[in-house]
């Protein structure tokens, strides 16, 4: 990497910085008046409300990391263009494209580190931040059963076996009023029916 590419990449990275401190703050901000209001009127007690907070910022910087990219592009690059730096690298012989590959290169790797932090993290944290909400601060019992559940299995592009069931009990793994139809070419040529399923 060249020194030049290196002060590029310092100007978005410090800003880029500032937009995810800067937005977060603003949802963390909305999430704490809830929790406070929660806290004082129902007397739930400070530590599930607070693990419920923790269990939100995985999702809070999924939607503020696009944000601060934008913000962090905008930003370094009115600052190159007030301070003249632009018109000092176009003299020198940078092309537009090479003066902002830094900034796509940083883009795409925001953007990489985004998708693999909703693909696997966010889920379960929305999942165990619901099961706090409802068991701990509500004193509820988060339901484990999901209903009409839909399996499908492809293999060469075409569906070789759907699985359908009325109801799945992810706590005991069973499934009940249960429909698989097997295919061929394309075709059902065999159907079978269960009243209980174990996974």
């Amino acid at each position: 990497m060249r020194i030049l590419d290196r002060y590029i990449a310092s100007e978005m990275l410090g800003t880029l910085l500032f937009g995810v401190v800067a937005f977060s703050s603003l949802f963390v901000g909305s999430e704490l008046v809830s929790l406070a209001r929660l806290v004082a009127e129902s007397g739930t007690r400070i530590e599930p409300a607070l693990r419920l907070l923790l269990l939100k910022m995985p999702q809070i910087l999924v939607w503020t990391f696009p944000m601060s990219v934008l913000l962090a592009t905008l930003l370094s690059l009115s600052r190159l263009s007030a301070a003249s730096e632009v018109v000092a690298m176009r003299a020198g012989g940078l092309s537009y494209w090479r003066l902002v590959g830094p900034l796509l290169a940083i883009g795409l790797a925001v953007s990489l580190a985004t998708l693999a932090l909703a693909e696997t993290v966010v889920p379960r944290a929305n999942h165990e931040s619901q099961r706090v909400w409802v068991e701990e601060i509500q004193g509820g019992k988060l339901s484990t059963v999901s209903r009409n559940v839909v399996l499908e299995t492809y293999e060469g592009g075409r569906i070789s076996r759907l699985l359908y069931a009325a109801e799945f009990d992810s706590s005991t793994q069973v499934m009940t009023n249960v429909s698989m139809v097997e295919f061929e070419g394309g075709h059902p040529v065999r159907q079978t029916n269960a009243e209980r399923l174990v996974w």
